[in-house]
């Protein structure tokens, strides 16, 4: 049933991969897992634990419409959820593969009681183990995440295929972990950058950019470009250079993110004249040259995946001595900017497209309205004498 292969790599040596897939969509079944070992014995343990728990268990192998029923698996109905329903972001596809991973995924449908998600909820928050995992604790509202993907699943599986979830069960879990703050809401960030972080960040990525050869992601350009837009990471890499309309100040953006889903949800956002500067930077010939040197759609103002750009800013930010600032601050940023310009929330609105006037109240009505901001002119300028003049002497050491 299952079977493995060797991997050779310079740096971690040899592994072995240990894979299930059987495939007949005939019959129904389609079902794919695959882990890494050490060792040989291990890989081969793993698939004679696996092909056990296949054979006395047939019903996780169910991911077909004629099959579905209360005994498919937690695990197969997020499989089959996922290939029916696309329309969400990479976080909650990640989790979603995730939550697979995880023994209360083994569970049939209408085997969930609430013991089952206690038990899961308790583990995450504790620091999960089982025979393949040792995860670090996480936070409730991590946890809250996961449940909230799993309600996803279960909805999806109640509605469209027919199953009956006893959501009753789900519900008692939710009330009773939310009473004891194993679950909740995540904390409200306040967390902005300083002028000196800004700086270092800017100084660091166009060095980065400039000076080395293999460098392709101008983070210098695209931190400030969320910094004057307001733009999701996931929608920074979507904006396509046809739907900026430089004439009335403005661009076009498909599937903005949205509660009830983003597809279809389309709207224009005003560009700022700061923010101008920075699109006509990132539009000239040599920087969109290096940018596509390793692929991407040219169709895109920023053509590099989001991934990339994540694994740049992480490096970037260690190059600059900074932990705890995630990309996303930096759309908080933007807002807070444009409330200490004294815009109102229907103005903010235009540009960072935020769809709820709670989630702005917080950069309205300032308490302290911070003076001299640092700028990209400002910041640049610094980066392309004081930086560049410190790393050609290092260079020259």
């Amino acid at each position: 049933m299952g079977y493995i292969t060797e991997l050779k790599s310079k740096t971690k040596g040899t592994r072995y991969r240990a894979v299930i897939n059987i495939r007949k969509k005939s019959d129904g079944i389609e079902y794919f897992a695959t882990e890494t070992f050490s060792t040989k014995a291990l890989a081969k343990a793993w698939l004679k634990k696996e092909e056990d728990k296949l054979e006395k268990n047939p019903h996780l192998l169910s991911t077909n419409n004629k099959l579905a029923s209360g005994a498919m698996s937690l695990a197969s109905a997020i499989t089959r959820y996922k290939e029916e329903i696309t329309d969400y972001g990479r976080t909650k596809a990640f989790t979603l593969e995730m939550l697979k991973k995880y023994d209360i995924s083994q569970k049939s449908l209408s085997e969930l009681k609430r013991t089952d998600y206690a038990d899961h909820a308790l583990r995450r928050r504790d620091g999960y183990k089982n025979d393949n995992y040792e995860l670090d604790p996480v936070e409730p509202s991590t946890i809250l995440f996961e449940f909230q993907c799993m309600k996803s699943v279960l909805d999806h599986a109640e509605l469209l295929w027919g199953i009956e979830i006893d959501f009753n069960e789900y519900e008692k879990a939710v009330k009773g972990l939310r009473k004891s703050r194993v679950i909740s809401e995540s904390e409200e960030r306040t967390r902005l950058p300083t002028a000196k972080e800004l700086q270092d960040l800017t100084t660091y990525a166009y060095i980065d950019f400039h000076l080395k050869k293999y460098s392709t992601t101008p983070i210098h350009l695209i931190m400030w470009l969320d910094i004057y837009t307001g733009r999701r990471l996931g929608e920074i890499v979507r904006l396509k250079v046809k739907n900026y309309d430089r004439d009335h100040g403005k661009w076009f953006i498909e599937g903005v993110k949205h509660p009830n889903g983003s597809k279809g949800n389309d709207k224009w956002f005003v560009v700022s004249v700061e923010a101008a500067e920075i699109i006509e930077e990132l539009l000239k010939p040599e920087i969109r040259k290096k940018m596509l040197s390793r692929g991407g759609d040219e169709q895109y103002l920023i053509p590099v995946h989001d991934n990339i750009i994540d694994r740049n800013w992480q490096k970037i930010k260690k190059l600059a001595g900074i932990n705890d600032l995630r990309f996303h601050d930096l759309r908080h940023e933007a807002a807070t900017r444009l409330a200490e310009q004294g815009l109102t929330v229907p103005q903010i609105q235009q540009y960072t497209l935020h769809d709820d006037w709670n989630s702005l109240k917080r950069y309205v009505n300032l308490d302290i309205i911070r003076k001299n901001l640092l700028t990209f002119k400002q910041a640049i300028e610094v980066a392309k004498t004081t930086g560049v003049a410190e790393a050609i002497k290092k260079a020259s050491i």
